[in-house]
């Protein structure tokens, strides 16, 4: 406070959160220090609920270490009526000094800080309801404090929401899935697909345990039939559970190419024609795989010989089977085999 006043004893408790002085204790100082306003506090049960804070102070505070020498710092003080103890040095003086208070039994209880050899001498003091009421106040603060943060950012969020419409787009899973290593399973999906319409989920790699990922293709899904193929392409097990996001649906016409002219439209066509063609002679002949059983004619250090008969072109509808296709399609497989 100042040199010209009385010595008080300070009172040092790591359970006060803040600083406080007694305002008849301010009252009495000399060369007294101007009480700044700011944002004003209340300390529910201090003395009663309507007790308010007249203010907070910035004063000096002075020490006299064991060896004789005066010690000057600074805390910021709220001037508090009716209170038991003339001053009161809380938690946040206590951290900005990184004060600690060291107990012997020869040499008895000092206060010392970080990084300086000065040392104060300390003894205890019974606790004043002071105390306990400064500490459920500050807490009660905090807790209200906290609770106002918490409901502005959920205030965000649900606005951030509202305005990209990035919860409208999401679909999420219907069920609990278990994958197996390597192995790619149709799920059920739900979300705000609509009644009667088709709906694109781009491809997407969802972040699983141990830096792993599930794999989502490009996949078309109906609202009638929300179903997604999600591969597991690690070695462990994996689990996907119910409510977790598969990724967000969009329109397939603003995704997929359309034509602009009916030329472009018959090359779409054919072009779609053909990958057609080719999915289905490759479908067919592995059916026919699956279906031929022949014995092996070789050894596991033997190859199967090469046919030594030359067959004509001519008899090439005859030796290939080009499977059940429709029959518009059937000449263009022919053409395509013959070039």
């Amino acid at each position: 406070m100042s040199l010209k006043n009385s010595e008080v004893d300070l009172r040092l408790d790591s359970c006060a959160d803040i600083t406080l002085i007694s305002s008849e204790f301010y009252d009495s100082l000399l060369d007294k220090p101007k009480i700044k306003q700011g944002m004003r506090m209340q300390l529910w049960q201090l003395t009663d609920k309507d007790s308010k804070l007249r203010g907070f102070v910035r004063i000096p505070i002075f020490m006299i270490s064991n060896e004789g020498d005066v010690i000057e710092m600074e805390a910021e003080a709220y001037v508090v009526l009716n209170m038991t103890v003339p001053i009161l040095l809380g938690e946040d003086f206590q951290q900005s000094y990184e004060a600690c208070v060291t107990r012997n039994v020869e040499t008895g209880t000092h206060l010392s800080f970080h990084h300086h050899d000065y040392r104060v001498r300390a003894m205890p003091v019974e606790r004043t309801k002071d105390i306990e009421r400064l500490r459920q106040s500050a807490y009660m603060v905090g807790q209200y404090v906290h609770r106002q943060l918490h409901r502005r950012n959920k205030g965000k969020r649900h606005c951030r929401k509202v305005k990209f419409g990035l919860e409208e787009k999401t679909v999420r899973t219907a069920e609990d899935y278990c994958l197996k290593p390597h192995e790619s399973k149709t799920i059920r999906v739900e979300g705000q697909l609509g009644e009667d319409r088709d709906w694109l989920i781009k491809k997407n790699l969802l972040a699983n345990a141990n830096d792993s990922f599930f794999v989502v293709p490009n996949v078309l899904i109906s609202a009638a039939h929300p179903w997604v193929p999600i591969a597991n392409p690690t070695d462990q097990l994996r689990y996907i559970r119910k409510g977790e996001i598969i990724g967000s649906i969009s329109d397939p016409g603003e995704f997929f190419d359309s034509p602009k002219s009916p030329e472009e439209f018959k090359q779409f066509r054919e072009g779609a024609e053909k990958i057609w063609t080719v999915i289905a002679v490759q479908m067919s002949m592995d059916d026919n795989k699956e279906e031929e059983s022949e014995p092996e004619e070789y050894g596991p250090k033997t190859v199967a010989m090469l046919d030594p008969m030359i067959y004509p072109s001519s008899r090439l509808k005859d030796l290939i089977d080009i499977g059940s296709l429709p029959e518009y399609l059937k000449e263009r497989a022919w053409a395509m085999l013959q070039k």
